[in-house]
């Protein structure tokens, strides 16, 4: 009885806020909805888009997961309690890109590239990017887990080759570094409801 005179007050106050600024939120990969409310985090001279997310403690995310609000993907780069059992906190890092390996074996993975690292050499007096590296981060899954040392993706405007990954409290980590630009190969299907055909002309009806 003592222990719900304790956290009593704490469970009616985030019960009223939630009422009250609750958003429905997705987890990306389960496609759970839950409700949390959001603090930004922003100082003006941050050019990452970061918030912080209040939720349940029943939610069914964990730190790393990677959750979509509104036109936006935020993967949970950490988990808080205030040793309560009412709810947990997190800081979420908006996606930046999305990680599509060029050989298609994976494909449509969100993920926050930090900044690139020794991506600037100097030639002839002339600044030019032709090496560096770059540190990805996504939801440790099934499917991001099949990605291999020695896949190539592109994003950015370069293409990567995967160094080193390596799993640590649910987020995937990707070391990767810039390497010869590739072109990804295409898998394209055309799939026309109704047709009971397996093949078409062009010009046929």
């Amino acid at each position: 009885m003592g222990m719900n005179l304790m956290y009593s007050p704490l469970e009616t106050i985030f019960g009223a806020t939630m009422e009250r600024e609750g958003r429905t939120v997705t987890a990306y990969t389960s496609g759970s909805q839950f409700q949390a409310f959001m603090r930004r985090n922003d100082d003006g001279n941050n050019y990452e888009d970061r918030i912080t997310l209040f939720y349940s403690v029943t939610a069914p995310i964990i730190q790393g997961s990677l959750v979509s609000y509104g036109n936006k993907i935020y993967i949970l780069v950490n988990r808080e309690t205030e040793e309560n059992h009412c709810y947990y906190k997190s800081s979420a890092l908006a996606c930046n890109g999305m990680i599509t390996l060029n050989d298609g074996t994976v494909i449509g993975v969100p993920c926050y590239g930090s900044s690139m690292k020794n991506g600037l050499v100097e030639q002839n007096s002339v600044m030019a990017m032709i090496d560096g590296n770059m540190e990805f981060i996504t939801e440790s899954n099934s499917l991001s887990r099949q990605i291999q040392i020695d896949d190539t993706f592109n994003e950015f405007g370069r293409t990567y080759k995967v160094d080193n990954i390596y799993y640590k409290d649910g987020i995937l980590h990707i070391i990767s570094e810039v390497t010869t630009n590739q072109i990804p190969v295409e898998h394209l299907a055309v799939i026309i409801d109704g047709l009971t055909e397996g093949s078409y002309m062009a010009g046929d009806a």
